[in-house]
């Protein structure tokens, strides 16, 4: 996943087609990863500009936020959204993204039953949940991005 970050950071236009050698490195990527189109193309939509901030202004461990997407465990934590009451969220994290606020989670979210977007420095208490949805972490990153029907099992 480094590397596909790497890849659309480097670029001049990160929405420009790939070139043959990227999109060749994109496949060999693939083949250990299968859900690295889908992670290629949310990372095209949310390009790295440095901006996440620093790890004292959040209370969570943004670490353990990324080992949890690329362990694909499911996690829980409270938030406060900018509308809105505290509440607890038990989702399926998915990947970290540069929002414009900062570091963003992009997750299934059972209290919702939809996709949705999580600011790390709006979470609390951040538990790492027992199991794994790794089969179906290249569905959920494509139903994401489509904006499509909801996963059925979550």
């Amino acid at each position: 996943a480094l590397m596909l970050r790497g890849l659309v950071s480097l670029r001049a236009d990160p929405e420009a087609p790939l070139t043959p050698a990227e999109a060749r490195t994109v496949s060999a990527i693939a083949a250990e990863l299968p859900e690295a189109p889908q992670l290629l193309a949310l990372y095209r939509a949310w390009p790295d500009h440095g901006d996440w901030p620093a790890p004292a202004e959040m209370s969570v461990d943004p670490d353990d936020l990324f080992a949890a997407c690329h362990g694909s465990n499911p996690v829980q934590f409270a938030y406060t959204a900018l509308k809105g009451p505290p509440s607890r969220r038990r989702v399926l994290p998915l990947e970290l993204v540069h929002g414009a606020r900062g570091l963003l989670m992009v997750a299934w979210c059972g209290l919702r039953g939809d996709y949705r977007q999580f600011y790390a420095q709006a979470m609390e208490n951040l538990e790492v949940l027992p199991g794994s949805f790794a089969a179906d972490r290249a569905r959920l990153l494509a139903g994401f991005l489509a904006g499509g029907p909801p996963p059925h099992d979550c």
